[in-house]
Parts: structure tokens; C-alpha cells; sequence
């Protein structure tokens, strides 16, 4: 912890701003040693984060979108970035890397898919994935490839397995290989983690499944991408786990509806080879 703090001091930065709105995000940030900035109080998920800033921004718009509020912080602070604008996260090396496994699989047409979350509300049963991948491979003839992250490998290969053809484990990657991944795919499908909002920032064609969260504050900007979610009473209640023990609103979601959502944002798409 002292390492992480001296390395933020010695950087000697003059403004931090706290998008997150968490008591943890504005100990960091003022940890810094810099004039930090943070939301407005009823924006903050964590409202004592507002006692660390030293200037707060004036009240977003409560039925925003996260990258309309985080926006409006940035401007408060002087700030001007389009919300079109994404800069990209790998270097040569990491595309190198990626187009060479690519080359190796024999594959230059693919779907990217993610099935799992820290969530565990936002899990999606995997037995509609599966049927989603199966689907999706027969009907399009792409290579579907399901990505994973820390403890989510064997669930990757028992979904890719249990979907057959077509269907395969990613190979390894570190997060810029990622997104250097995603940006040559296709098509993106997977619920609300941060794969889904990095196919988002790579502007590759992606589909949401959303559930416990709102797609309305957090699914995609770009509207050609599609998202995928069965309205209950108790829908976007941003709870870890299911309150209910149901999991309805992800229980209630098809395979059939998003290999719906998926030809259709397929269709709208340019194909990118290369």
C-alpha cells in the first residue's frame, strides 16, 4: 500500500477525478496529493466519498447514461472529450499476438462470446448459452470463441464443449490482447462485465444481456448495438445477488432471443476481415 501511494505522489499529478463515486475511489484519489473532483452527492454510490473532494459537480441527469455523468465531471473540471472517442488500449505487439493465434486457428471470421460475471445476478444460465453458441455457429457459419478471465477458464471450455461445432475456449490474453481480440471480431455477445464495455469501446458490433442493471445507464452507446433483458417488477435492482432468489430477469431470457438480437446487429454490421 505505501509502494502504491508513493507512486502516486511522486507522479506529482494536479487533478484527480473520482468517476466512480466510492469511498475507496476518493481515498485513492486524494491520496494523490491532487485537487480531486468528484460527482454530486446524490450521483455517488458511496455518499462519504463526497467529504474527500474538494470540489463536486453540479447533479447529472438521474436517467443518463454512466458516460453522459462521467462526462459532465470531466467537463465541470475543464474538461472536453466526445463521447464518440475511445482511444485504443493494445499496441502493434498486442495485434501481432492475436493476428498470429488467429492465423494458427485458421479462423478470420468469428463471434466473441462471454458468459461469466463476478456478479453472480448477472450469470446468465449456462445451459442457454451453450444453446446460444450452438445457434448462432449454425446459422452464421462464424467461429464462436468464449473468452474468459481469472477462474473462468474451465467454465469457458465446459460451455464451448457442451455448444460443439464451431465452438471453441479462446486462447490467453492479457486485457490489451483483448481488446485487440474484439476489435477484429465480428460481433460481441455478453452480458454487463468489462468485456462487454470493452467491445463497446473497440466499436465492435455487440449485443447486452442485461438483468440486474440498467441497460439505459449502462448498455451501449452506439444505437445499432442490441441488447437483450425481460422486464420484471423487481428489474435493475444493482444487486450482487438476486434478492428474490430467482434470477427472473436472466431466467426468463431465451437463447432464441438473443440469437435474435445478435443476426439483427449482425446484419447492420460491415464485415471486418483483417
Amino acid at each position: 500500500m505505501r509502494g502504491t501511494i508513493g507512486q502516486l505522489r511522486e507522479s506529482r499529478y494536479e487533478l484527480a477525478l473520482d468517476f466512480q463515486g466510492l469511498t475507496k475511489s476518493a481515498i485513492f484519489a486524494r491520496l494523490s496529493g491532487a485537487q480531486v473532483w468528484g460527482l454530486a452527492n446524490r450521483d455517488l454510490r458511496e455518499p462519504l466519498a463526497s467529504r474527500l473532494y474538494d470540489v463536486s459537480a453540479s447533479p447529472s441527469d438521474r436517467e443518463g447514461h454512466i458516460i453522459e455523468r462521467s462526462l459532465h465531471l470531466a467537463e465541470t473540471a475543464g474538461v472536453s472529450i466526445s463521447k464518440s472517442y475511445f482511444p485504443p488500449v493494445y499496441n502493434n505487439e498486442d495485434a501481432s499476438l492475436v493476428a498470429t493465434e488467429l492465423d494458427r486457428l485458421g479462423t478470420d471470421q468469428f463471434i466473441v462470446m462471454h458468459g461469466s460475471a463476478n456478479w453472480q445476478s448477472k450469470r446468465w444460465p449456462l445451459e442457454q448459452q451453450a444453446i446460444a453458441g450452438r445457434d448462432l455457429y449454425r446459422q452464421t457459419g462464424m467461429t464462436v470463441f468464449w473468452i474468459w478471465g481469472p477462474g473462468e477458464k474451465h467454465e469457458a471450455h465446459h460451455i464451448a464443449a457442451t455448444a460443439g461445432e464451431g465452438n471453441m475456449a479462446a486462447f490467453s490474453t492479457t486485457l490489451p490482447q483483448l481488446a485487440a481480440l474484439l476489435r477484429r471480431a465480428q460481433l460481441f455477445v455478453g452480458g454487463d462485465s468489462a468485456p462487454f464495455h470493452l467491445a463497446v469501446a473497440n466499436q465492435t458490433p455487440s449485443v447486452g444481456i442485461f438483468g440486474p442493471t440498467s441497460p439505459h445507464r449502462l448498455g451501449p452507446i452506439n444505437p445499432a448495438d442490441q441488447v437483450v433483458t425481460s422486464l420484471q417488477p423487481c428489474s435493475y435492482c444493482h444487486q450482487r445477488r438476486c434478492p428474490l432468489g430467482t434470477r427472473a430477469c436472466l431466467e426468463t431470457l431465451t437463447a432464441s432471443d438473443v440469437v435474435a438480437a445478435a443476426l439483427k446487429r449482425l446484419s447492420t454490421s460491415v464485415a471486418k476481415v483483417g
